[in-house]
């Protein structure tokens, strides 16, 4: 009695203590921030997650609509840095799409405006 009541403690202390298996991946930084005003067209975009994951899909949409693709981003563990085209002045948004360990799809993005825009029409993308 004593021997199962001491295994059933350590397996609920073990499962109070362990990481979720099926936790999604978490968003730790990125190398443009949500709303960023930025001086120059940014070189390339960093984003980094708490796991490895791998690349689905990257694309940029401008302030008019114009979606451009982006090419598949160089990947370090839970780090993907990708290159960026040279950007006009004008308000983007970078979306992306990312397969984690489990094989789920997760999505993010980031807006971002080049100095410059603040005069010209068109929505936020």
């Amino acid at each position: 009695m004593k021997i199962a009541l001491v295994l059933l403690a350590i397996t609920t202390l073990a499962a109070a203590v362990a990481p979720d298996a099926r936790a999604t991946p978490t968003l730790r930084g990125a190398s443009i921030a949500e709303g960023e005003l930025v001086d120059i067209s940014p070189f390339t975009f960093t984003v980094v997650y708490s796991e490895r994951v791998t690349v689905t899909d990257m694309w940029l949409i401008d302030q008019f609509g114009t979606v451009t693709r982006v090419p598949s981003p160089q990947l370090t563990s839970g780090r993907l840095t990708t290159a960026l085209p040279v950007l006009v002045p004008h308000r983007y948004r970078l979306h992306w799409t990312v397969r984690d360990t489990r094989n789920e799809l997760v999505q993010g993005s980031v807006g971002f405006s080049i100095r410059g825009c603040e005069q010209e029409g068109g929505g936020t993308p």
